[in-house]
Order: structure tokens, then C-alpha cells, then sequence
């Protein structure tokens, strides 16, 4: 009988979600981007290319339930149909492990009805080590 000896580094998993929304032609709804992290972020920033018929509401993101307290800002920029959000510490406050509302904010159905998807890209979840 032999013995094997297993070393393992231990890696946490860190995952944005953008939750389900609905509504009406010319009319705006809320988005709401969760997160479930296993380790302390102090920072995230995700693109969206949005569909023509989705329209970024100009000054409508905001830092999310889990950020209360923390003093975490969020800003957004619209380029060439892309949505990049920035959530941000001056002081790299960390949102604890867990899961709840990151980010929020609100697009425009400017188009027919249907089903728009908006996958996030180029997701960074940052610690304060970056």
C-alpha cells in the first residue's frame, strides 16, 4: 500500500451577475449587477456592448446594496454603443464576502418589444492588492 501526498492551492471564486429586468417600449428599468465573491473586493469594472435599441440612462449608475456603508462610487462612460461601469474606493474600503446588489443602473427601450441580452465583458473584480 502506497501513500500519495496531494498539495492544492486553494483558489476563491469571485462571480458577477446581472439580474433578469423587464419592461416597456419608451419607458426605463433598472439594472442590477450582483455579485457573490468569497473574498473582499475593493473595486470591479465590467463593459456591456448594448443593443441600438437599449439607451444608457446619462447619469444613472450607482454603487449597490453591499456597498452601503463602504463609501464605494460607481461612474459610467458610453462609447460607440459600449457601457463601461467603474465601481471604486478612494480609501480601497473592501466589500466583504457575500452576495447582493454591486451596481445599478438604467437603460431606455428605445425599439420593438423582444429580449435584449446584455453579457458582461472584460469583468475585473479587484482586492486591494489589485
Amino acid at each position: 500500500e502506497g501513500k500519495a501526498i496531494v498539495k492544492a492551492k486553494p483558489y476563491s471564486v469571485n462571480e458577477l451577475h446581472v439580474q433578469r429586468v423587464q419592461g416597456v417600449s419608451d419607458e426605463e428599468v433598472t439594472v442590477v449587477l450582483k455579485m457573490n465573491n468569497m473574498e473582499p473586493i475593493a473595486g470591479a469594472q465590467c463593459c456591456f456592448k448594448l443593443p441600438n435599441e437599449l439607451v444608457y440612462v446619462e447619469g444613472s449608475v450607482a454603487a449597490g446594496a453591499r456597498c452601503s456603508g463602504t463609501g464605494h462610487q460607481a461612474t459610467a462612460q458610453i462609447k460607440n454603443g459600449e457601457l463601461t461601469l467603474l465601481l471604486y474606493s478612494t480609501t480601497n474600503s473592501v466589500i466583504p464576502e457575500g452576495d447582493g446588489g454591486l451596481l445599478t443602473f438604467r437603460l431606455r427601450l428605445n425599439g420593438p418589444s423582444g429580449e435584449y441580452l446584455l453579457n458582461p465583458e472584460n469583468v475585473t473584480l479587484s482586492n486591494v492588492a489589485m
